[in-house]
Parts: C-alpha cells; sequence; structure tokens
C-alpha cells in the first residue's frame, strides 16, 4: 500500500481542545492546524500522547479524525495514531480513520506488559496485514514499556505496508542506527522529541513530529530553514530555545497534554481548554502561592506565562527565570495587564 504524500518534513504533534463538555472544540482545533500549516508543515499528527488519543471518547475520537481531514483540505497528511490495549480497538481505529480519510495511522508497541521482541514483531506483522492504511511504529518506551530494538524494526521496515517510526524514546544513538540503517524513501524515520529536533535533523531525519508547534510552530520551522541556509549558530541559538520551553512545559508530573494546554490557554491562543492543570507550575515557580497575591489568580497566571514565554524567545533561560524575585514577576505580569 502506497503514501498519497511523501512522508518527511515537519508534522507537528497537535493537542485535542475540548471545550467544557469535554467534546471537541472545532474552532480552536481549525486555529491550531491552521497555524501549524502557515509555518510550511507538512501535515499534521492528531491523537497522539499530547492528543490524548487514548482518553477521548469514541465519540470525540472520529470527530477529531473527521475534522482535521476537513480542515486540512488536502493541504498534507493526516497521521493519525489509533492506539488501544485491545487489538480489536485498534482495527476499529484504522477503520475510522480510513473512513474518515486520513493518510497513514500510527501506533505505539502494546502496553502494560513486559513484551519480547517476538512478541512486538508479530503485533506490528499483523497490524500491517490488517491495517487498510499505511502503518507507522511509534517508539515511546516511557510510556509502553516496551521498545522496539533494532534488529526488529530490520525486519519490520521490509513490509510493504509499514512506512516508518516516530522515535520518542530519547535515545539519541538508538535514533541514529534508524536514521542510518533504515530511513529511504520507502521508510521515514521522525523524530518526536523536540529537544532532539536538531541533531536528527542534522542527522538527516526525514522529519520531526514534536508538540512544539502548539506553542511556537515558528521557532521549529526555523531549523528546517537555518540549516538549508547553512546559519548553523541561529539554529542552535533555536534549538536552545526550545530547550527551554520544553522544561516549562514538561517540569511537573502531569500528562503533558495539560500543561501544553494551560500555555496554550494562557496565551490567549485558544480558549481555556479542559485539562488545564498548568496553574501547578506556576505555583511551583514563583512563591509565596499565586493565592496569597492581591490579584486575580487567573489572570495573573495568564500574564505570567505570556511573561515567561517572551522572556525565553528573547533568550532567557527558565533556570535564570525562577530564580526571579517573586515580586518583580507579579509587578512585570500586571505591568502587562495594564498595558493589554
Amino acid at each position: 500500500m502506497k503514501k498519497k504524500r511523501e512522508l518527511k518534513g515537519m508534522i507537528p504533534a497537535i493537542v485535542t481542545p475540548l471545550n467544557e463538555e469535554r467534546k471537541l472544540d472545532k474552532e480552536s482545533y481549525k486555529k491550531i492546524i491552521d497555524n501549524a500549516m502557515n509555518h510550511n508543515c507538512t501535515g499534521v499528527m492528531i491523537l497522539g500522547t499530547i492528543g490524548e488519543g487514548t482518553d477521548v471518547d469514541r465519540n470525540t475520537y472520529f470527530e477529531a479524525i473527521k475534522s482535521s481531514v476537513e480542515i486540512m483540505n488536502g493541504r498534507g497528511l493526516v497521521v493519525t495514531a489509533t492506539s488501544s490495549s485491545l487489538y480489536e480497538n485498534i482495527i476499529e481505529n484504522i477503520n475510522i480513520a480510513a473512513d474518515a480519510g486520513a493518510d497513514v495511522v500510527l501506533n505505539v508497541t502494546p502496553f502494560y506488559h513486559k513484551l519480547s521482541q517476538e512478541v512486538i514483531y508479530d503485533f506490528y506483522m499483523h497490524l500491517a496485514d490488517d491495517s487498510k492504511l499505511p502503518v507507522m511504529i511509534y517508539d515511546m518506551p516511557d510510556v509502553t514499556k516496551n521498545n522496539v530494538d533494532i534488529n526488529t524494526i530490520a525486519k519490520l521496515s521490509t513490509h510493504e505496508n509499514i512506512v516508518g517510526i516516530k522515535d520518542s524514546s530519547g535515545n539519541i544513538t538508538y535514533f541514529q542506527q534508524l536514521v542510518c540503517n533504515f530511513k529511504s524513501d520507502k521508510f521515514s524515520v521522525f523524530m518526536g522529541r523536540a529537544p532532539l529536533a536538531l541533531c536528527a535533523l542534522f542527522l538527516g531525519a526525514s522529519g520531526t513530529m514534536t508538540p512544539m508547534s502548539n506553542l511556537n510552530p515558528e521557532l521549529e520551522a526555523s531549523l528546517y530553514k537555518f540549516l538549508k541556509e547553512g546559519e548553523i549558530e541561529l539554529a542552535k541559538k533555536n534549538i536552545m530555545k526550545i530547550q527551554e520551553i520544553v522544561r516549562l512545559y514538561a517540569s511537573i508530573p502531569n500528562p503533558i497534554s495539560s500543561a501544553v494546554k494551560g500555555i496554550m490557554s494562557k496565551k490567549d491562543y485558544v480558549k481555556n481548554m479542559q485539562q488545564v492543570l498548568f496553574q501547578q507550575c506556576l505555583i511551583k515557580y514563583f512563591r509565596p502561592s499565586l493565592t496569597t497575591v492581591h490579584v486575580p489568580k487567573e489572570e495573573l497566571g495568564r500574564f505570567a506565562v505570556k511573561l515567561l514565554i517572551d522572556k525565553i524567545n528573547d533568550g532567557h533561560e527558565i533556570s535564570t527565570l525562577v530564580k526571579l524575585p517573586f515580586k518583580l514577576i507579579v509587578r512585570e505580569s500586571c505591568d502587562v495587564c495594564k498595558n493589554e
């Protein structure tokens, strides 16, 4: 089975915005996808870890695929994560994606139980045989407890319906082996960790599938541009900005989707999305607790995040920012409030 388009470039992992009824917020979804596609993305990846595909209800899952295909309107690939703990549910998800018009499906290894490589190999081979759409392997051992080792990839990459891998292991040595040994016109290798995007592109990766475009698509897009132009120092400067932003949203033990949605909401980029837990991150960074300050907590939180993101984009490191006196953060945040 052949891909409709070449599987390469910047294909961001997109959040699934939910309204107060925990249903798909289609207006915000369109805004997020359009913003990504306006920055030279070649597609979108939906309903993965950041997109909460294993957590949303069945109707929202279907609506997210259908809406993303409609919003994309042929502008690029729609890569849909179809993971589940039950094989029959995975096939059902794939069929839903195929019927809605998605292009490629992405699936993690079986999870919860630690499995042998033989079982993982059999799983992907059966999946590739049964899938109506081309299949990408999603390697994320931190979540699944199972990795796909190099020898298994060597065998899986020969299946005509297995078209690539998204590696979110964070193991750059493993990723280097993937690129050097298996990347081809028929098998794409994508980096899933934003802080490693520049390293991946240096190595010759097919592209990136990270959450960064939800917050700042310009930064990740600039890596492609600067590398193409030979502006290595500028690329290095921007990957450090990406690293600081990731440290901001990955600093608390909550689902990554909650922190990223929190930042997006506080920046007024989209409506105040459900599952926003980012306030905990602010309280962790700034002492005393925001609740003791005579400024509305939500208002202060919104502008404190805006201030942090602006300072990171100006080249400040978050390790420096968190040491700023709390009164200074409050004062600057309230000054921003007054100037809005």
